[in-house]
């Protein structure tokens, strides 16, 4: 977490079925420290964790 910090994110839809695309908008700041916090990444992952709303019949 010393690398980016992301700000200003904006998602949509607020609701998607599975395998329906949505779209991921924001801004990012690289660290003061980058690149001395990490060594130089060869692969790069984006995980996104969201809270999702269940609803039962």
């Amino acid at each position: 977490m010393r690398t980016v910090q992301w700000y200003d994110m904006k998602w949509g839809p607020e609701v998607t079925k599975v395998n329906d695309f949505a779209s991921i908008t924001g801004k990012f700041h690289l660290a003061e420290d980058w690149p001395r916090a990490a060594s130089k990444p060869e692969r790069a992952f984006l995980t996104l964790v969201v809270q999702a709303r269940y609803m039962f019949a």
